[in-house]
């Protein structure tokens, strides 16, 4: 395995593995710039759709250029697949929070993130993460967006007697559970496509049976009505300083732990650069959170 430096971006390049390490990152990010606009929309009842999806092409784009000439290393941002659903779904639905209220508090947590980011304390407490506890956080995010992806596709629905039951069976709830299948299968034999193709043999499907159609227009400018809606101010109140509290937490550990799975997966030159890029990569992280809240959009995450 080649032996990766903070200074390698110095160094000469391969132009066709760097492009297709580029497709491949594409490839497995691609699926955010789609689902993370229909999670944080709710059927209508939160974002609305176009606005998400500029906020969160622009939070793409723009972070995982920072991350790629600060971290130096071969590593994508984006919004937060769980964190859109905490945003959404605690504060927007249940809490009642206004839209920029909600980017406030997420503004705030990273705040927090960023300050603890810069101290000496994010490398004792990288250290000090038992490693079955960081799969533990990672698998607690994951069931937790599985759980809200079920919902939305009807598969499980709200009982008051059990509070979940399975739901009825039709063409959307096979359909699903179908896509499901298969992209645990292409995961569990390690292709690059395994999360993009059954969003695209899905579509596919639905179209050619009538579910749904093409947009009208195939390109249309984009919505910044999210941009720079944050209200910072206004999210300082003591009521929410326990959310705020909460999703620093949640987001510091979940971001410790995802860039540690990614970090021991290279060999660096010593053990001193690979904690460099670590503290690199989570100070990358906290600032990706502060400009996905003035974009719109959940905490941005490695």
């Amino acid at each position: 395995m080649k032996k990766f430096t903070l200074s390698w971006f110095d160094q000469a390049i391969n132009l066709k593995q760097e492009i297709i390490a580029g497709i491949t990152n594409f490839m497995a990010i691609a699926y955010i710039i789609i689902l993370n606009p229909i999670i944080m929309n709710n059927g209508g009842n939160a974002f609305p759709v176009s606005a998400t999806i500029t906020a969160t092409v622009i939070t793409i784009v723009v972070m995982t250029m920072f991350v790629g000439f600060f971290v130096k290393l071969p590593f994508a941002m984006a919004p937060g697949m769980g964190f859109n659903a905490i945003l959404t779904y605690s504060l927007v639905i249940q809490q009642k929070l206004p839209i920029p209220i909600a980017l406030g508090v997420i503004f705030w947590s990273s705040i927090l993130f960023l300050i603890l980011a810069l101290s000496g304390l994010q490398k004792s407490i990288a250290k000090s993460i038992p490693h079955c506890l960081q799969k533990s956080l990672l698998m607690g995010l994951g069931c937790f967006l599985i759980f809200i992806g079920l919902k939305n596709a009807n598969i499980i629905v709200a009982d008051t007697n059990t509070l979940v039951s399975l739901g009825h069976v039709n063409l959307n709830y096979v359909a699903t559970m179908f896509a499901l299948f298969v992209t645990a299968a292409l995961f569990i034999k390690k292709k690059l496509y395994a999360l993009l193709a059954p969003v695209i043999i899905l579509s596919i499907l639905a179209y050619c049976a009538g579910i749904t159609h093409l947009p009208v227009n195939l390109f249309e400018a984009p919505n910044f009505s999210l941009f720079m809606s944050i209200d910072i101010l206004g999210s300082i109140k003591y009521s929410l300083l326990p959310v705020i509290f909460s999703i620093f937490l949640v987001s510091y550990f979940d971001a410790t732990t995802s860039t540690l799975a990614l970090v021991s997966q290279i060999e660096f030159d010593s053990e001193d650069l690979k904690q460099k890029a670590l503290s690199r990569a989570l100070l990358s992280e906290s600032i990706g959170s502060i400009f996905s809240s003035f974009a719109g959009t959940a905490n941005g995450i490695i």
